[in-house]
């Protein structure tokens, strides 16, 4: 999986395992709630 869109779905957070997908290249998380990023989204 190389693009996950989850924009306006009013999400808190984001599971951890997150950084497990390591082909991910797009992330997109437009209009929700989120404060927070794990650690090792970005790097």
């Amino acid at each position: 999986m190389q693009q996950i869109d989850v924009s306006d779905n009013k999400l808190e957070c984001l599971p951890d395992e997150i950084e497990g997908l390591i082909s991910l290249t797009d992330l997109i998380l437009s209009q929700n709630q989120i404060e927070d990023l794990p650690d090792g989204i970005g790097l």
